[in-house]
């Protein structure tokens, strides 16, 4: 069975990235991707400072945000 790689990453203002989270699923469906947002949420990820998001295009995460 294949396996999808939901994964958030930021980069802060002096240009260093860093892995928010990242999450092994089972499809890039809405459902997986809202249960891995609201996750990061949950750990205290509040997106104040929050300035672009880039998406891949994939359906699942644009349903989901």
């Amino acid at each position: 069975m294949k396996k999808v790689l939901l994964i958030a990453y930021g980069i802060k203002h002096n240009g260093q990235r860093e892995t928010i989270g990242y999450r092994q699923a089972n499809s890039d469906s809405k459902d997986e991707w809202e249960s891995f947002l609201w996750d990061l949420y949950r750990r205290g990820l509040k997106g104040d400072n929050l300035r672009l998001i880039t998406v891949d295009g994939g359906k699942g995460h644009l349903a989901a945000t």
